[in-house]
Order: structure tokens, then C-alpha cells, then sequence
């Protein structure tokens, strides 16, 4: 898609915040990772939200801190998957995948997707 090279965290695209909304449209998980990065300021809490074709191999969403801790509680429904996260100032980072949500059970495929943040 038209963000890559964003195949893990280095490489992760900032999503820009507007009024406490970022959205990015157009994307394809295709057998690779595909990383975005969110800042979120003290206090402040984010919200996630990829929509996918759900006739097409599922897409998985995680969250993590900039060590690469696992940040967020997800939940999934048909064509869509959402992850929040509270409290913690800093970069946060999503990773976006098809298959199980990441090695060594990583099992990758396609489909196309979007993605919205919300931060407040």
C-alpha cells in the first residue's frame, strides 16, 4: 500500500491527530506487517479501530509501547477489531496483520483495511 516501507516498529508511519481523530484509508495487509504510530499525551486515553473485508483472511491489531511492551485490550467483531489503552503518555504503536496475532504462529494472507484513532 501507500505507506509502505512500514513492516515493523522503526519503520511504523505516524497517524496524524486532528481534533483528537486520525483516520487512514486505502490499506492492504498483504503477508507483511504493517506498523503506525500514535502519540498520546498524560492522561489522555487511546482507542483503535480497524474495519476489514470479512471475507477475506481476518486482520489481527496489537498495540505496544516504544520497549515493545504489549499495551491495550482488544476485541473483535466480523469486520472489525479494537484495541484502548489509557493513562500512558507517549508513542504508542499498532501493528496490523492477517492471521493470529504474530510469530511464531504468524500465518500471513491479504486483505484490505482501514484504520481510525481516536484520542481523548
Amino acid at each position: 500500500d501507500h505507506r509502505e516501507p512500514n513492516d515493523d516498529q522503526p519503520g511504523a508511519r505516524p497517524i496524524p491527530i486532528r481534533n483528537g481523530l486520525g483516520q487512514v484509508f486505502g490499506l492492504s495487509a498483504c503477508s507483511d506487517e504493517d506498523w503506525f504510530s500514535v502519540w498520546v499525551p498524560e492522561g489522555a486515553e487511546l482507542i483503535a479501530e480497524v474495519l476489514f473485508d470479512p471475507g477475506r483472511d481476518p486482520v489481527t491489531l496489537t498495540m505496544q509501547d516504544a520497549e515493545g511492551q504489549a499495551l491495550g485490550r482488544v476485541a473483535q467483531e466480523g469486520a472489525g477489531v479494537w484495541i484502548g489503552e489509557s493513562g500512558q503518555r507517549g508513542t504508542h504503536y499498532l501493528r496490523i496483520a492477517t492471521g493470529p496475532a504474530g510469530p511464531p504462529d504468524f500465518a500471513p494472507g491479504a486483505n484490505l483495511y482501514s484504520i481510525e484513532v481516536v484520542v481523548e
